[in-house]
């Protein structure tokens, strides 16, 4: 059946293809697993090594737990091309339990439980899915996405509203150079060019500001040449307030899953079922237990690598 796509979900492109294509995920990605933390630990004013041990451990559980996601592992993961990685929606709780006496440990702990939202709620999902038709889905996700622009404008001004070279005639002129790029290469690049818009354009940008100068690699230098992620850096707390409030944000997470998983099925033309809905949210549920046993925030999938796929 010609359903249009240039690779189906079980194709295996030529190795340095799917290795380009495995370069723009990763890209595509980065920012949204490492922003979290950087923002819990920037907010709550964590000491350096402690951001440091939660993007760690970000970056090797979303690995994992992202592997399990789309090769399944028993019951467990959707089977589908879904990149996991911390999740925005559990920052504003994340940071109230953060700011009380529990500290990490309090946002680490509340998350372990409030995975049994996802988990227990993962069995359920044949008929949870009867609850949140496509509109209510759609909806969540796009307010989701919407939430982010802050983040997006503050990044394509070159850092945080305060900063002295925030929203600089350079720094404008350089995010729409690459964005000019990216948008050209979507609409009228052909094969790899156009698949591979989104890498081609970072790193244009990249070697610009290498070439201009813009880039320190003093932060690598002063870097361990290894970090191993630390289970149980900061211990876990249990407060009541905060595991309520964390078991909230997992019900929304639900939802915006069951959204990004709809979408999914779209975008690789396969039709998504109840076992698929349950494989995919059991998956975010225990990454999410791992990830807060290997001292960072919860995960889910992300919606940014979906339209990656579209390309």
């Amino acid at each position: 059946m010609n359903n249009n796509l240039l690779y189906t979900v079980e194709d295996k492109p030529p190795f340095g293809l799917s290795l380009l294509l495995a370069a723009q995920h990763l890209l595509a990605a980065l920012g949204g697993i490492i922003a979290v933390p950087l923002v819990i630990g920037n907010v709550l004013k964590l000491p350096t090594e402690d951001t440091i041990t939660l993007v760690n451990a970000a970056l090797l559980i979303s690995g994992v737990v992202t592997v399990i996601q789309c090769k399944g592992l028993g019951p467990v993961g959707i089977r589908l091309p879904s990149v996991m990685g911390t999740s925005f929606t559990f920052v504003a709780a994340a940071l109230a339990i953060g700011f009380s006496e529990y500290g990490i440990a309090g946002i680490l702990g509340a998350s372990l439980v409030g995975s049994l939202v996802m988990i227990i709620g993962s069995f359920f999902m044949p008929y949870i899915r009867k609850l949140f038709p496509p509109i209510v889905t759609g909806t969540v996700v796009m307010m989701i996405g919407l939430s982010l622009i802050p983040v997006a404008v503050d990044w394509f001004a070159g850092g945080q509203r305060g900063d002295a070279n925030y929203a600089t005639p350079e720094n404008l002129m350089m995010a729409s150079f690459v964005l000019v790029i990216v948008v050209a290469l979507v609409q009228w690049g052909k094969g790899i060019f156009s698949a591979a818009a989104i890498v081609i354009g970072m790193m244009t940008g990249y070697l610009v500001c290498l070439a201009m100068g813009w880039v320190s690699f003093e932060g690598v230098k002063q870097a361990q040449t290894f970090a191993i992620p630390q289970p149980l850096h900061f211990g876990l707390a249990f407060p009541i307030s905060g595991i309520i409030g964390m078991s909230i944000a997992y019900l929304v997470t639900i939802v915006e899953s069951s959204g990004n998983f709809l979408a999914l099925g779209n975008a690789t033309k396969t039709e998504i079922t109840g076992r698929h809905l349950r494989g995919g949210v059991l998956a975010d549920g225990l990454g999410s237990a791992l990830a807060a046993i290997m001292s960072t925030t919860p995960f889910s999938s992300f919606s940014q690598n979906i339209g990656v796929i579209s390309l």
